[in-house]
């Protein structure tokens, strides 16, 4: 009867040591989304992985007409999405192309700007916000099936401003396809 009554009591221990360490596991746990971005080496292995087709953008090391160089970092792809990202000058630069059927503006800026305004580049109409005039911090567009959008985060150019010019942003834009 004595081994009895000191098996229970061990048995309940361990079921009580058990319950506690579910109970702690439950608390801090988390629920958590998987990221949907995959990383590519290259823009058409992004584009592929996407659905989008082809990514063609402006070629590395290239020089704008007045933001300076352009290089790529990396490219990075979800469903209906392939992105780019690089710089401008000193600014970092984010590209994307992605499905009409994922709506209007496929950037991922949902920033307020000071200004709005649209630039005719190549053929499309260019949709553009920053908080300085004439200086593109975002640039949203549809081209057949297809949207695309440029961010320009940071230092523009040398001239201590923001975005950027017009000039830069058809160069760029008509770049990507």
């Amino acid at each position: 009867m004595k081994k009895y009554v000191i098996v229970s009591i061990v048995v309940l221990i361990a079921l009580l040591a058990l319950a506690a360490c579910g109970a702690k596991s439950a608390e801090t746990g988390s629920a958590e989304l998987a990221n949907p971005w995959s990383e590519f080496e290259t823009a058409a292995a992004a584009a592929e992985s996407a659905g989008v087709g082809s990514f063609t953008l402006p070629e590395n090391g290239v020089e704008t007409p007045t933001g300076g160089p352009v290089g790529w970092a990396g490219y990075q792809a979800m469903k209906g999405l392939a992105e780019a990202d690089g710089y401008v000058g000193a600014a970092s630069l984010t590209v994307r192309k992605g499905l009409k059927e994922l709506g209007e503006d496929v950037s991922g800026d949902y920033n307020n700007y000071a200004f709005t305004w649209t630039q005719e580049v190549g053929g499309k109409t260019v949709t553009c916000s920053g908080n300085e005039d004439g200086r593109a911090m975002k640039a949203v567009w549809q081209e057949g099936d297809f949207l695309y959008s440029l961010a320009v985060r940071g230092q523009g150019d040398i001239h201590d401003t923001y975005g950027v010019d017009a000039e830069t942003l058809a160069f760029l834009a008509g770049g990507v396809k």
